[in-house]
């Protein structure tokens, strides 16, 4: 495990509200690239490691608490793989994340 997995794992040993105010209060002193960057770092993460509920969660707590300025457009494939997982839609302008239901 490297030591970015480490602190990952440790990060998430709490819980995912914690997780999610924890990355939040670090994201928020980033730059805007680096931000969006590290923004879909953690979501690849987030979609291999928690589940649906928990992203969500997650999600929810850094664009509602700490508006936090996700743009899809600037995130890459971390954010593909947040959307596959939660089934929706992320709509920023609104600050809410907004699930779709499956279609069977």
């Amino acid at each position: 495990m490297t030591p970015e997995q480490q602190v990952f794992w440790d990060n998430l040993k709490c819980d995912a509200h914690w997780f999610a105010h924890d990355q939040a209060r670090t994201l928020s002193a980033l730059d805007d690239e680096l931000f969006h960057k590290t923004v879909d770092d953690l979501m690849i993460k987030m979609a291999n490691n928690l589940t649906v509920a928990d992203i969500s969660s997650v999600i929810k707590t850094w664009l509602t608490v700490y508006n936090l300025p996700l743009d899809a457009r600037k995130l890459g494939t971390g954010f593909d793989q947040v959307h596959g997982r939660i089934g929706g839609y992320i709509q920023t302008q609104a600050r809410e994340i907004k699930p779709v239901e499956a279609v069977l």
